[in-house]
Parts: structure tokens; C-alpha cells; sequence
């Protein structure tokens, strides 16, 4: 069972907080430019510049000669009549909507010169462009489609010139954006249809991966003490469940064992502060945070007897990062709670949990797994996805409990700041297969996702009796701070007798 739930502290709610809907199956039909994701296409269009799929090689910077440090468009690509384009913006929110100050003039003048057909802001012209699909969360790279921008005839010939580009958010109609696009210009004649680029650069190794959920799976390893009222201390375990549709070689091999694979996301580290107070006017449990970044809720609503106040995010700090996993097996044995000196009747806890790096999900595998949390949770999912795969293990942790003095109105508390960790916009670039033939290595083609829920763990408890702390100096030096503070009251019961006595012997005389 559940340790976390059993002390009233319901981790697993997050489960029903946080919950999305299961990634569409996009990329379930052929491969071209309309399913296929912002950093599938840049991959595609810059090849080895973009360095091994690394996203932080396509950011802008002055000192690479880049126009800005927070925007860089990068190119135009036109199919079938729409207008596909892809730009970076590191604007502190995401762009919901896009306008374009642009010039679609392709004619020329005697000395070549184009004859420019403008269309700026106000214009009834103008073309507002859809958001079809974005990386990252701060740093963020698009995915935008201008549809139906011209009519695709064999033989014509189409421009664009790119002035300035317009971004928006669907919660302000203001503009909140906005970025002159030096050289951003196309010009291109139609031809008889062809292979899609996309398709044309990944056809021989490519895998779909159709379906893809994040969960973060939560393990209590510290405890305020080692009665268990509230965790202080949280493993964060980065799991991405995935399958896939089909691959480019499936006529080719059959798939066996993953053996590698390489992952893109952002991470997210951010410090979170919290007012809590009893509503019993007894001391507050101060956990540690077990929200999410997006969602505190479930939070707010299981620390029991307690009302929790002035949540506030801060220092948020964003990476982009690949990591590459290969299969391993993790053990984390470590004590979870100690009693203080004077709990001499409790005993010390020790926490247990393994896992591998990449669990298969067939029934076999899933039934080896020892935790009985994971496996029950694992099993859920086991009809839907083939892997689940380790992104990334942290621990969350309180940094500081401060003091809140009593109001009028409310009793004292304590202000909490919590450590705590995120992935955002995972998503697999390559895996490695094992074939008859050897290894095979594939092109992941793969929408990012973002966190869909938590659940937690208990690991396997194992109680320490007659555990003595640290060292047995620290328990000798428990009992003789005892002993020390026993004489000291004795002494000082003495000498207030002695002097009474010695007062009525004065009197008397």
C-alpha cells in the first residue's frame, strides 16, 4: 500500500488533478510535413549543423552574429498551397497566434529588382498564420502554417519577403511580440509533385512513436520523524510510457530489445514558498511541496488540519538538455527517519526501491517488478504502451521552515521553501533496437508531451530496531546531556532547601 496515503497525505490524488488526454494518434498515416513535429522538420531541413539533434545548437545569440539573443526565424517551406515557416522566440510565454508584415510581390523590373505588394498591419490581407506545434516552454521553437498562402500550379512562381513578425497570446489581444525577420525571403516555382521533404529525409530509418504520456512517480525518503506524519524529502522519478505505430523497416526486421535510446527535453528546476498554519492552533505539519509546477491543488487540499496560504513560484530555472539512456538497474537504500534522543521507545526506518532505466511493459517484465505501487500503476498501462522509459531522477526537498508570527485572526505558522524539479516538452529523438542482423538505429518521430500526472510509491519499509543513530558516542552523549541537566535540577532543589532552612534557622536566633 500506499505509505504517503496512510498518513493522510494524498500524493496519488495528483493522478485526477493533473490528468490530460492520451496523445493523439498523429502519426498513424504516412509521413509528410502536415504530422510531423517542429524539431522533426529542423532536424530535416539543417542536417548535420543542427548537431546531432541537439536543440541548444539552433538557439540565437549576438555572439554568433544573430540579429537577437531571444528570436531567430529560420526558414519558409512551401506544400500543396500552404506556407509552413519556423522561428524561435524566448518571450516568458508561449505564442498563441502569429501575424506576418510581409510582401508577396514575384514580379521584377527591368533591373531585376523585385516589385514588392505589401501587406502590414491593418491590412484586410493580412494572413494570420496557426501555431501547429511548439518545443520547450521558455525556450520555445515553432511550428507555424499559413494556409491556403497560394495556388500550387505547375510552373508558377511565388515569393514572400518577411518584414516582421507579430506574436500573440490567446488570454491578450495586444501585441506581445515582435521581431524584425532581416532576410527571410523565398522565392520558389511549382513543379510536379514530389517526395516531401520530410519523408524524403527520414524514409529509411524512421519510427512513429504514435502514443507517449509523462508521469512523475513520487518516493518519499525523508520523514520529519520516525512517527511518518509528513514526508521532508521526495525522490522524483521521470518516467515517459511510449509505443509506436510502425517504422521504416518493417518489411525489413523485426523489432527486439531496446537497447538505447536519446531523449530531448527542457528541465525545469524551481523553488516554491508556502504559509501553513494549524487550523487546530497545534504545531502545523510543514511537508514538503508535492504539487506540480502547474497545479497546486492537490497540495493545498491533503495536508491535513491545515490551511496553506501566499504560494508563489520563483527562480525558476529552464535547460535545454539530451541525455542519452542505456539499460541499468537502480537501487536506493537509505535511512528515512532517525528518533531523537529522548524517542528511545521508536525505532529507525530504512526505505528500499529498484528500478530499471527502460522497463518493458509485457506481462512478464511488468510481474518481475518487486514494488507493488510501481507494479500496479506499470500494469495499468501495459495495454497501451511497449517501454517506460527513466528520463530523469532528483529529489525534492525543503530548503528552509521560517517562523510566522499569530495575527488576530489566525494562528502562528510556518513559512516553507521547497527544491522541486520538472521535465518539460520530453520527447525521444533516437532509439536503438536489437535485430537479427545486429542493431538498428531509428529516427524517432515524436510530438513533445508534457506532465500528465504523478503517482507515488512506498518502496519496501524495513524497520531498524535498537537503532542507535549515527554513533553510539551521540547516544552517550544524549544521556549524559540528560544526566547533566537531572544534576542540575537536583542541585539547584538543594540549595533552595538549604537556604530555606537557613533562613528559619536566623529567625529563631
Amino acid at each position: 500500500m500506499n505509505a504517503l496515503l496512510t498518513v493522510g497525505i494524498g500524493l496519488a490524488t495528483l493522478i485526477s488533478m493533473v490528468t490530460a488526454p492520451k496523445y493523439a494518434n498523429s502519426n498513424a498515416e504516412p509521413l509528410d510535413i502536415t504530422k510531423s513535429s517542429v524539431t522533426d522538420d529542423l532536424e530535416a531541413f539543417y542536417g548535420e549543423s543542427y548537431g546531432d539533434k541537439i536543440l541548444a545548437n539552433l538557439t540565437p545569440s549576438k555572439v554568433k552574429g544573430d540579429d537577437y539573443n531571444d528570436f531567430k526565424f529560420y526558414n519558409f517551406y512551401p506544400y500543396q498551397g500552404d506556407l509552413y515557416f519556423y522561428f524561435y522566440a524566448r518571450a516568458g510565454w508561449t505564442i498563441d497566434s502569429v501575424i506576418l508584415e510581409y510582401s508577396d510581390g514575384s514580379t521584377f523590373d527591368n533591373d531585376g529588382n523585385a516589385i514588392e505588394n505589401w501587406h502590414v498591419l491593418g491590412d484586410q490581407d493580412l494572413r494570420s498564420a496557426l501555431v501547429k506545434d511548439t518545443y520547450g516552454k521558455m525556450n520555445i521553437f515553432y511550428k507555424c502554417v499559413l494556409k491556403n498562402f497560394y495556388v500550387e500550379e505547375v510552373g508558377s512562381t511565388h515569393r514572400i519577403f518577411l518584414q516582421t513578425l507579430n506574436g500573440y497570446t490567446s488570454n491578450d489581444e495586444d501585441l506581445v511580440f515582435s521581431r524584425k525577420c532581416q532576410d527571410a525571403e523565398l522565392l520558389w516555382e511549382d513543379t510536379a509533385e514530389s517526395e516531401d521533404l520530410v519523408y524524403q529525409y527520414y524514409k529509411d530509418d524512421y519510427i512513429l512513436i504514435d502514443q507517449a504520456e509523462y508521469y512523475q512517480q513520487w518516493l518519499a525518503t525523508k520523514w520529519n520523524d520516525s512517527n511518518q506524519n509528513f514526508p521532508t524529502e521526495i525522490k522524483e522519478f521521470n518516467w515517459l510510457f511510449f509505443t509506436w505505430s510502425g517504422t521504416s523497416i518493417a518489411d525489413k526486421y523485426e523489432l527486439g530489445e531496446l537497447k538505447e535510446v536519446v531523449l530531448d527535453y527542457e528541465y525545469l528546476q524551481y523553488e516554491v514558498s508556502y504559509t501553513i498554519r494549524s487550523t487546530n492552533w497545534n504545531e502545523p505539519l510543514t511537508p514538503v511541496y508535492f504539487g506540480t509546477h502547474d497545479h497546486t491543488e492537490p497540495f493545498v487540499q491533503n495536508v491535513p488540519d491545515a490551511n496553506i496560504t501566499d504560494i508563489e513560484m520563483f527562480n525558476e530555472v529552464y535547460a535545454l538538455r539530451q541525455t542519452t539512456i542505456t539499460p541499468y538497474s537502480r537501487t536506493i537504500s537509505t535511512i528515512t527517519d532517525e528518533p531523537t534522543w529522548w524517542q528511545f521507545w521508536l525505532n529507525a526506518h530504512k526505505v528500499e526501491y529498484s528500478y530499471n532505466s527502460i522497463q518493458a511493459l509485457d506481462q512478464a517484465s511488468i510481474q518481475a517488478i518487486e514494488d507493488e505501487d510501481t507494479r500496479d500503476f506499470f500494469q495499468s498501462q501495459s495495454g497501451t504502451f511497449k517501454y517506460a522509459l527513466m528520463m530523469k531522477e532528483d529529489t525534492r526537498y525543503r530548503e528552509k521552515v521560517e517562523t510566522v508570527p499569530a495575527t488576530w485572526t489566525t494562528s502562528a505558522g510556518k513559512k516553507v521553501t521547497s527544491i522541486a524539479h520538472e521535465l518539460v516538452s520530453p520527447r525521444l529523438t533516437r532509439l536503438t533496437f536489437n535485430t537479427v542482423d545486429g542493431d538498428v538505429e531509428l529516427n524517432a518521430m515524436m510530438h513533445a508531451v508534457e506532465l500528465t500526472g504523478v503517482f507515488s510509491t512506498s518502496g519496501n519499509i524495513i524497520e531498524i530496531k535498537d537503532y542507535t543513530g549515527p554513533s553510539a558516542k551521540d547516544v552517550l552523549r544524549y544521556v549524559f546531556y540528560a544526566l547533566s541537566v537531572l544534576l542540575v535540577i537536583a542541585a539547584a532543589g538543594f540549595i533552595t532547601v538549604g537556604l530555606v532552612r537557613f533562613a528559619k534557622k536566623g529567625k529563631r536566633r
